[in-house]
């Protein structure tokens, strides 16, 4: 309970004083909390507290899929958003890493299966693209499955494809969305469904949750099936695209001239009598009503106006400087959905360290995006191929290495030098303070694998060297040509380090 003002002591400061007259004259509490105030100027959330899977059941998560992909389908914005997610959070590099005879071997086999028609059963995509199209549909549609087939290949079922029908009931308690669950929410079963030609779907058949690989958007650890990131900002787009649209409209309408022709208004009697006389003229002449019809492609005209007319020009201003910054702002809003900078969009928003700062700190965003991919996706797909491979006898480990303890990497692409000459000498600067590994350096440069590159470039040197072409010792890295103590000949040195 609030002390009225009188009770408050004489040695009160006059602040808390004041304080507490106004809480006193708003009725309302000092020690709760606003955000859970219910006023009239916000809107304020139901104090139901339910899953996500039962937030958006199955009728809105259809609306979701329908407007996430109407966006992404018509709007230029969506699409490149979407695109420009892809480049940095969907390109991988493998490398094997048990450092031993089977690096090669292995490296092989990925690239065999990772051919279009030994990756998936169309044939039509590469590992790579098949990636790109998990991760499409993971952010589009919030989830997606990849199918094992007894071929080795896999099969791309999208998430419109999963859902409750036939003998699977919409009221079971074990059943979210198509996916059967026990009782501590893990994935037990997905239920596959064919889409028909007139729109529909059929059930096909159920699918064991070991024989798939499941990628997705989750972020409750109650949530069974994924919701698209794009979820907060769908609105925003289709907004943007609406207004894009009327603003295009009314620029067009400002281009185009017409012309006004006002009357001034005449009584009743008038009226008759002129549409008497407006009947007569037509019977005898077609032209008169036409008269003021102007057309503008024949350059300069004139217009004989009647008694009491007057003429004067039609035209629309153009979309206002607010107006186009309102949209670039709801632009900017919508990307952050995916964590995009708004100076991706509008190179010239910022400048050169702007942008430098925006890239990195989206960088640091793709990690976890990364990371969710190569677990949910590259990294089971590779175990899976390796346990083929070890049954098949086209893959043999070492002795004492299973499966499960193959060292392997999924590298995702690098990031390019944006200042050459500053960000290489502030590499080796960090490589030689121990702050740094090459191998680190370098594939946060290239996305390739360190040693692989390293053993290609000293075969180039020493090929170069064979046929007695000069090698500029500058260009010979400092691991692969150390210069001896004492020694003053750089390029000797380089020379009898490849000769080894």
């Amino acid at each position: 309970m609030i002390a009225k003002p009188s009770d408050i002591e004489p040695t009160a400061s006059y602040g808390w004083r004041g304080l507490v007259e106004r809480a006193w004259q708003s009725g309302r509490s000092m020690l709760g909390y606003d955000a859970v105030d219910v006023k009239d100027r916000r809107r304020q959330a139901g104090p139901s507290l339910r899953s996500e899977d039962l937030e958006l059941d199955a009728t809105k998560r259809r609306l979701m899929h329908a407007q996430s992909r109407d966006v992404i389908r018509n709007f230029a914005i969506a699409s490149w958003a979407i695109r420009k997610h892809l480049d940095f959070d969907s390109r991988f590099t493998f490398a094997s890493n048990t450092k031993t005879d089977i690096d090669k071997q292995i490296e092989e086999l990925i690239d065999e299966a990772s051919q279009p028609g030994n990756c998936e059963v169309t044939g039509q995509m590469s590992q790579a693209q098949l990636t790109r199209a998990i991760e499409t549909r993971g952010v589009s549609d919030g989830d997606v499955l990849a199918v094992k087939m007894q071929d080795g290949r896999v099969q791309l079922i999208t998430s419109d494809r999963i859902r409750d029908s036939g003998l699977w009931s919409a009221i079971d308690n074990d059943v979210y969305h198509g996916v059967r669950i026990n009782g501590v929410g893990t994935a037990q079963s997905y239920a596959i469904h064919r889409r028909l030609r007139w729109g529909g779907f059929q059930f096909e058949r159920e699918v064991p949750a070991a024989n798939v690989f499941f990628h997705g958007y989750r972020e409750g650890t109650d949530q069974v099936r994924g919701i698209t990131p794009l979820s907060a900002g769908l609105n925003a787009l289709q907004d943007v695209y609406e207004g894009f649209d009327y603003a295009l409209q009314k620029a067009k309408i400002s281009q185009l001239f017409g012309l006004v022709f006002t009357r001034e208004g005449l009584n009743q009697a008038e009226t008759l009598q002129q549409t008497e006389e407006a009947e007569a003229a037509e019977e005898e002449d077609e032209e008169a009503a036409a008269r003021y019809a102007v057309n503008l492609k024949g350059g300069p005209f004139k217009v004989e106006l009647e008694k009491g007319d007057s003429v004067e020009w039609l035209e629309s201003k153009t979309p206002s400087v607010e107006t186009m910054e309102l949209l670039k702002t709801m632009i900017g809003v919508s990307l952050k959905s995916l964590d995009i900078p708004l100076c991706f969009y509008d190179e010239g928003l910022t400048n050169f360290f702007g942008q430098r700062a925006a890239l990195i700190l989206y960088l640091e965003s793709c990690k976890t995006k990364r990371q969710n991919l190569r677990t949910n996706w590259l990294d089971p797909w590779t175990r899976w191929k390796l346990q083929r491979w070890v049954l098949d006898g086209r893959l043999v480990l070492p002795a004492g290495m299973t499966v499960d303890k193959v060292p392997f990497t999924w590298q995702p692409a690098g990031c390019p030098y944006w200042n050459p000459s500053q960000e290489v000498n502030a590499d080796v600067q960090a490589i030689k303070a121990g702050l740094a590994t090459f191998e680190d350096v370098y594939r946060e440069r290239t996305g390739r694998d360190w040693f692989a590159d390293m053993e290609r470039l000293s075969e180039q040197y020493k090929h170069l060297q064979k046929l007695g072409l000069p090698i500029d010792p500058q260009l010979v890295p400092m691991i692969m040509a150390p210069t001896q103590q004492g020694s003053d000949n750089a390029y000797q040195a380089a020379l009898a380090a490849l000769s080894v």
